[in-house]
């Protein structure tokens, strides 16, 4: 897959006829590959139609397709079934495009809710361009704290939440990453709009391995992280003291 080769959201035109033949990803991809746009959509449709196990890549594909063809409303159906793939850099990588086609739209809040999903299921490079299109919006609003919040993440080696303080939140612990990955996608539209910011995944080392923590914010004081608690009772949080 190319992840977020797209971030840029090139458009390509292709007009092109396909010669029939079985809806799988390879075929998807190919299609894709060769600019056969409509084709590949459609392929990508089947599949999702019919459920295949794959169904989720092949959205991606799909997703892309669309953005090439200009039909934002046919990219974002294929992003949103892809963004619900157990694969963080399929979720995430369309988690990160449903945030630019919000962004597109000027929907700046929504674009941030799919970016800060899309910052906790991607690393590297593909991380931190989600962190600089997230700032760039946070600074245009003038909203101070979720810019710094974003240019916190933009330091080299930070891979969660800003740790300026000794407690977090947590609402689950995994012992995969995948796992975890999960939880805190599902977890972060609650969170964001609960004011807590984005659900992350922290690993932290065991004497058997490593777990996986699903928590948000930063707290100076166990008093502070319970009163932030309050703002969300749906969710079955606990205080727990962050590593150094």
């Amino acid at each position: 897959m190319k992840r977020l080769a797209l971030l840029t959201m090139t458009v390509v035109t292709a007009a092109c006829q396909s010669q029939p033949g079985p809806a799988t990803v390879a075929r998807v991809q190919r299609l894709y590959d060769e600019g056969l746009n409509g084709a590949a959509s459609g392929a990508a449709a089947v599949m999702m139609r019919d459920e295949s196990p794959e169904a989720d890549v092949a959205a991606w594909y799909g997703g892309l397709a669309e953005i090439r063809r200009g039909n934002e409303a046919a990219s974002r159906t294929f992003f949103e079934r892809a963004a619900l793939s157990s694969n963080p850099d399929v979720a995430g990588g369309a988690e990160a495009m449903l945030g630019q086609l919000a962004e597109g739209r000027a929907d700046d809040d929504a674009a941030l809710r799919h970016y800060g999903k899309a910052w906790t299921l991607l690393d590297g490079s593909d991380q931190r361009r989600v962190a600089q299109r997230a700032e760039a919006i946070a600074a245009r609003r003038n909203m101070s704290n979720t810019q710094a919040m974003w240019a916190q993440r933009l330091k080299p080696g930070s891979t969660a939440a800003p740790a300026d303080g000794a407690f977090a939140l947590q609402a689950g612990a995994y012992s995969t990453r995948a796992s975890a990955t999960a939880h805190a996608r599902r977890l972060t539209t609650q969170t964001v709009r609960a004011g807590l910011g984005p659900a992350t995944v922290r690993q932290r080392g065991t004497g058997s391995g490593s777990l996986w923590l699903v928590q948000c914010g930063s707290y100076g004081s166990r008093a502070a992280a319970s009163a932030a608690k309050r703002k969300l009772p749906s969710v079955e949080f606990v205080v727990a003291r962050q590593q150094p």
